[in-house]
């Protein structure tokens, strides 16, 4: 039986749309990764508090976590995943109306980032 604050848990990670905490710590770590930075603070006990700051206690939109996350994870600056608490671009993925900013490429970049060293075949093959 899931305690009191296991169901708390999964009902913030269920308004945030991630059924998997794991996965999408990996897709973080594999953004760290691409851009050569540590991934030990993006396991998935760091990416679960640092969801819980940003949407409990300041406020975030829980739609938004997933590709704020992601966003957080692709930049170079960010040290820890609890940058995601803090006032940023990452929240404003979606709602600029500029189709070049980072934050919107974050997702995408984390994907490529997760082919290893397929990335730069995959991509002259897009540009082709």
């Amino acid at each position: 039986m899931a305690t009191a604050v296991e169901a708390a848990d999964r009902e913030l990670l269920d308004a945030c749309s991630i059924p998997d905490l794991d996965e999408l710590s990996r897709r973080c770590m594999a953004a760290r990764t691409a851009l050569g930075q540590p991934t030990g603070r993006w396991t998935p006990q760091c990416l679960a508090l640092a969801i819980r700051m940003a949407v409990v206690n300041r406020g975030w939109p829980a739609p938004r976590v997933v590709s704020a996350l992601l966003a957080v994870a692709s930049d170079r600056q960010t040290r820890s995943p609890v940058r995601l608490a803090e006032a940023g671009p990452w929240w404003d993925a979606g709602t600029s109306d500029d189709p070049g900013t980072d934050s919107e490429l974050a997702v995408p970049n984390a994907r490529l980032a997760e082919l290893g060293g397929r990335r730069p075949a995959l991509q002259a093959q897009a540009r082709a």
